[in-house]
């Protein structure tokens, strides 16, 4: 049995973000550090689903920031204003602000490495996420570093994902035409290995009530684990990378 992460705490709501359709909040945490956090104004799949494929792109060294479950007393929604009650109470899904980051320009994508862009097609490939594109690529960039840093993983798993319109609208579509039959290989092992550890371990950890719709714990959410699975295992098949 995997050890329980430690939970942190917010001490503080500090505001809404200006980005993202969910509106995440930012939150100062026990830890001294500021968080984007989705709690209750966000539905339970998509907090899984954050949950879930931040342990996958860490297990594989992609570059994600630090994240954790942040929980969020009901002392604190309490003392917050109207419009930002919507947090809720209970475990929240937290990913760390990175410093010195702006989002990601289409000008930018040349000084990322081939490589990068390409194991981030298949990474979206492989949790089916259709969520990266030319006008939307959740994707920040460190003008300090000038480094890539991936974010927002809440449509992952999408069963009704069309294959064409992916590899049409990916970010990085171009990248991938480039990635030769050794390269592919590669990426579906690495991939395979992570599902036993990384994947397991965060099922396993997800807070229980993220399982239910409602605090009472009475109405299921339509979290399907085995879906996910059955989407990641994918990767097992000699067919994984046909896109037709």
């Amino acid at each position: 049995m995997s050890r329980m992460p430690t939970e942190l705490e917010v001490l503080e709501v500090v505001g809404k973000s200006e980005q993202g359709i969910q509106e995440p909040f930012k939150c100062i945490a026990s830890d001294g550090h500021l968080y984007f956090t989705k709690g209750r104004q966000t539905d339970r799949a998509s907090l899984c689903n954050e949950w879930i494929c931040a342990h996958l792109a860490q297990a594989l060294g992609l570059p994600l920031p630090p994240f954790s479950i942040l929980n969020v007393s009901q002392e604190l929604v309490d003392e917050l204003p109207g419009g930002w009650k919507s947090i809720g109470e209970g475990p929240a899904f937290g990913s760390r602000q990175h410093a010195g980051c702006t989002w990601l320009d289409l000008a930018q994508v040349q000084h990322i490495p081939q490589t990068l862009q390409a194991e981030i097609f298949a990474f979206d490939w492989w949790i089916q996420n259709i969520d990266r594109t030319d006008g939307n690529p959740n994707l920040l960039w460190d003008t300090n570093q000038s480094a890539l840093v991936m974010i927002d993983h809440n449509l992952a798993f999408d069963r009704s994902l069309d294959p064409v319109l992916f590899i049409e609208n990916h970010i990085f579509r171009q990248s991938w035409q480039h990635a030769d039959l050794v390269t592919r290989n590669l990426l579906q092992d690495r991939f395979c290995s992570v599902i036993e550890t990384a994947f397991d371990y965060a099922c396993e950890n997800i807070p229980q009530s993220w399982h239910w719709n409602n605090p009472e714990c009475d109405i299921p959410s339509n979290v399907d684990l085995n879906a996910i699975r059955t989407t990641l295992v994918r990767c097992q098949s000699p067919d994984f990378w046909r896109f037709a």
